[in-house]
C-alpha cells in the first residue's frame, strides 16, 4: 500500500526525504495540505523542510485497507495535486 501512495505522489511531482523502499515513506508536502489531511488521517510530521513544507512519515501495514489508501490519494489530489 505504501508503494501505491508513493507512486501517486511521484506522479503529482512530490519529493521524498529518501527513495521509498518499505512500508514507511517520507513525502515532502505543503504544510497547508498536511494540516487538512491531519483532520481525517493519523500520521506523523517528521521534519520541517522550510517555512511552507514538511516531511511526513506515512506507514502502512498488512491491515491497511486499499479503499483508505485510494481515499487518501484522492484527497491529496483535491487539496493540491498539481503541487503548486
Amino acid at each position: 500500500m505504501a508503494f501505491k501512495i508513493s507512486n501517486a505522489l511521484e506522479e503529482l511531482n512530490y519529493e521524498f526525504l529518501g527513495k521509498p523502499s518499505s512500508n514507511q515513506i517520507f513525502p515532502i508536502l505543503p504544510n497547508k495540505i498536511i494540516d487538512e489531511l491531519l483532520k481525517n488521517y493519523s500520521f506523523y510530521k517528521w521534519s520541517k523542510i522550510d517555512g511552507e513544507h514538511s516531511a511526513v512519515r506515512l506507514v502502512t501495514s498488512w491491515a491497511t485497507e486499499e479503499e483508505v489508501v485510494y481515499k487518501f490519494i484522492e484527497e491529496i489530489r483535491k487539496l493540491g495535486g498539481n503541487n503548486e
